[in-house]
């Protein structure tokens, strides 16, 4: 294989599999980002990804990094009061979940509630639906829109001891932080 044929699989509890090439990853995360972009999504914006080890979590992934936005990884395991937490302090400009979550946002984060929602499956309201992305054409592919040290990724410590604190890292932190954990 070559390089555009290669690519990521998923594999689900039950052994099912999903593959998707690196050139159609890079297709689809250049729809998501332009899509992200036409709903006000661009550079430092902080990005709520609830989702599992799905294709939507690593096509959101990059294209999140591509408009330049900061991903707050969350787990789905979370509940309302802690998701209300990610968002305030992490100052979330939008959420892509899956739709069996929605139910975690409603009240959560400012009371003005803006930020965007975004739901993957099934339909819900007052959320856009992730498969729109798929609708349109991708604008480019995206050129870098950072420098190594702005913030790449947000994470919330496990608050086993304390509340969870917010740990930010850049594309040159994160290596050394994931290999010091």
């Amino acid at each position: 294989l070559d390089n555009a044929q290669r690519g990521a699989v998923i594999v689900e509890q039950d052994g099912s599999e999903q593959s998707v090439s690196f050139a159609a990853m890079a297709e689809r995360s250049d729809r998501v980002a332009t899509w992200l972009e036409q709903l006000g999504i661009g550079k430092g914006d902080r990005v709520v990804l609830m989702l599992d080890n799905q294709i939507e979590l690593w096509e959101s992934a990059l294209a999140v990094a591509k408009l330049g936005a900061v991903a707050l990884p969350a787990t789905s395991a979370l509940g309302r009061s802690d998701v209300a937490d990610r968002i305030t302090r992490g100052r979330a400009r939008a959420v892509i979940a899956n739709a069996a979550d929605t139910a975690k946002f409603d009240g959560a984060g400012d009371t003005s509630g803006d930020y965007r929602r975004i739901v993957v499956g099934a339909e819900a309201a007052g959320w856009h639906h992730y498969a729109e992305a798929a609708t349109i054409a991708a604008a480019r592919p995206f050129a870098a829109r950072t420098t190594v040290d702005d913030p790449m990724l947000l994470y919330f410590t496990s608050g086993t001891t304390s509340k969870p604190k917010l740990v930010a890292h850049s594309q040159r932190s994160y290596p050394v932080g994931h290999l010091s954990t």
